[in-house]
């Protein structure tokens, strides 16, 4: 059955539009007044919902200092510059929210979208991303790869085990293949300095084999070099795209325009109110598809420390999971986006141009939708809706508690 809907609030945020549309009804009508008297009160010192805001926006303030990162970038782009000298295409290996970083910078930038790259990086060497390949996938890879035309970097995960395994298996073959010396000259690794990227063994091996170790300061930080080195090889700008994250910091502390707040707080506000927790991210731009995967991936990694927290305090609230459902389906049949959470679903569509025949479908269908669309491909708007999906995974990290939503 199909209700009326509306777009019920839109705006504006450093390059990135968003729309929130709903169902005209009851249940829609009580979660929107909700919503809004949290937004107006986000900046009333004596409202708990200010003081969540402000230290979730003051931890990603406080990562995106401009001086933190300038040495890693350089230090990046030559490790980078000196693999260019010898190879064709660079080949990087790693796992986890990092390397789905990496492939949301990577696609953004055009990779695995024929057709697209444009003239400087057409000059550049070709990009291959293996994530979390088995042994036997490692070794058909190695018997297919090109050594003499391949450079090969190994990036530190939280995991740690997997890039190493990674590194163990392919470098007897590549260097059989191109000799130490001509290994040494296309191999590298990159992990932190310390924490959870922090990986001496895989470091220890690279050398070993006579490759470069980039040792990186601020290997965990979201918008570090680190989890978007495969987009600066293709020529993404990190400072762009850090300066479109402070934009959206910077609104969200705005006092004089609390609605800017919305589309970071609808889908914790939302997801926590509707029946049930779960959310569904639609990529409604192919070279967005894989940052809606490092989204979800973000959201659940939140939710997962927040259900620790929560079985601490014996709050008795679910953790909210979050999926990534493909376009097609929910044009063919918008209802059937229930039948995965068992009801009225929080979706997120992820574009570039609005998409609002399909938005007022699926709140028509009773849906809650939260539209996220750039006004163009370029670094600022990325880096704004990447800040957007850290900010609103602190948020639902921090307000852990249904009952909070009621005070």
């Amino acid at each position: 059955m199909t209700v009326r809907a509306a777009a019920v609030a839109s705006g504006t945020i450093a390059g990135l539009n968003w729309e929130i549309w709903c169902p005209d009804t009851q249940f829609a009508a009580s979660r929107l007044d909700l919503a809004h008297s949290l937004v107006a009160g986000h900046h009333e010192t004596s409202d708990p919902f200010a003081h969540i805001v402000d230290a979730v926006l003051a931890r990603i303030d406080q990562s995106l200092r401009a001086d933190q990162f300038e040495a890693d970038d350089d230090a990046a782009r030559r490790l980078i510059a000196d693999l260019e000298v010898h190879t064709r295409q660079i080949a990087f290996f790693g796992s986890g929210l990092s390397s789905l970083s990496n492939q949301a910078a990577a696609q953004f930038q055009g990779w695995n979208i024929p057709g697209v790259g444009e003239g400087a990086q057409r000059l550049r060497p070709r990009t291959r991303i293996y994530d979390t390949c088995d042994p036997d996938t490692l070794r058909q890879v190695g018997e297919t790869l090109d050594f003499s035309r391949t450079g090969l970097i190994f990036m530190a995960d939280a995991y740690r085990d997997t890039s190493l395994q990674q590194a163990r298996t392919l470098l007897p073959v590549a260097q059989a293949a191109i000799g130490r010396d001509g290994l040494a000259q296309r191999l590298a690794c990159v992990h932190g300095a310390s924490g959870a990227m922090h990986h001496p063994e895989l470091a220890d091996l690279i050398e070993a084999s006579g490759g470069k170790v980039l040792t990186l300061k601020d290997a965990a930080e979201t918008f570090s070099v680190h989890g978007l080195l495969v987009g600066m090889s293709r020529g993404l700008d990190l400072m762009s795209v850090r300066a479109g994250a402070c934009a959206v910091v910077a609104a969200l502390h705005d006092p004089v325009r609390p609605v800017l707040v919305w589309p970071a707080l609808m889908s914790p506000v939302l997801a926590q109110s509707t029946a049930n927790d779960d959310r569904i991210i639609i990529p409604v731009a192919d070279r967005l598809a894989r940052f809606s995967a490092w989204a979800c991936a973000r959201w659940n990694i939140a939710q997962d420390a927040s259900s620790e927290v929560r079985a601490k305090e014996d709050s008795g609230a679910a953790p909210s999971r979050m999926t990534v459902s493909p376009q097609s389906m929910c044009g063919q049949d918008p209802a059937g986006l229930g039948l995965h959470v068992g009801g009225s679903a929080l979706v997120d569509l992820h574009g570039v141009a609005p998409t609002r025949p399909l938005a007022g479908d699926l709140a028509a269908h009773g849906h809650f939708v939260r539209q996220l669309s750039l006004s163009s491909y370029d670094a600022h708007a990325y880096g704004a809706l990447m800040a957007l999906m850290e900010v609103e995974a602190g948020l639902s990290l921090r307000y852990r508690s249904r009952q909070a939503l009621a005070t």
